[in-house]
């Protein structure tokens, strides 16, 4: 079953390249493609609403799997989620995070695609960054590991509606007087007016490849 979640907001996203934990150093590190230790990553930034539709969506996944597989565990580790927050934790505006991943299978093609806005394929390089805006069409693949059970939300296709440049950080940011930080950032894209007025309007013409 596949969804599509819009204009979420894109958090610590991992897209280009598989990532995998390194014990030795004790944090994730990119690997290659056909790794099949590796994964892709990105966290959605959704609304409460768009939260509820997401866990539904996913319910019925898990319905549908159970129903179709002879034996399917339903004892105390099977996957039986009581309200939305049990699936998902709130960011400090109390939005919902909705944690994506797409293992690798060794198959280098489990890349999720990524397209612009008027329907183009991004390059292959492209970075997403946290903060911009998105479309993302997800996989819900329902598993099951002895007695254990589960959902897990995959990424397959992802439209930037609105990309965020990346912000260096700096290091006398509250030492800045009031507003400069504001407009220091305005500043920075002298597009900006015109991104507000069109970045959100998805009635161009897409090509059916396009999942969007």
């Amino acid at each position: 079953m596949q969804y599509k979640i819009k204009n979420a907001e894109a958090l610590w996203p991992k897209l280009v390249e598989p990532f995998k934990f390194d014990e030795v150093q004790n944090r994730s590190v990119k690997t290659s493609r056909d790794d099949k230790e590796g994964s892709y990553e990105l966290n959605l930034i959704v609304t409460s609403k768009e939260a509820g539709e997401i866990a539904k969506k996913m319910k019925e996944a898990y319905a549908e799997k159970a129903a179709a597989t002879p034996n399917w565990p339903t004892g105390g580790q099977a996957w039986s989620p009581k309200s939305v927050d049990d699936l998902f934790k709130k960011d400090d505006s109390g939005a919902y995070i909705v944690k994506c991943v797409q293992k690798t299978y060794c198959d280098p093609q489990t890349k999720p695609k990524q397209f612009n806005l008027d329907g183009t394929k991004c390059a292959e390089d492209y970075e997403l960054t946290t903060g911009s805006k998105v479309h993302c069409m997800v996989s819900f693949f329902c598993w099951k590991f002895g007695q254990k059970t589960g959902v897990t939300i995959q990424p397959k296709a992802v439209m930037v509606v609105e990309h965020v440049e990346r912000e260096e950080s700096n290091p006398f940011k509250d030492e800045m007087t009031p507003g400069a930080a504001k407009a220091a950032k305005e500043e920075a894209n002298p597009f900006a007016a015109e991104l507000a007025g069109g970045a959100g309007d998805n009635s161009l013409g897409i090509d059916d490849e396009i999942p969007f």
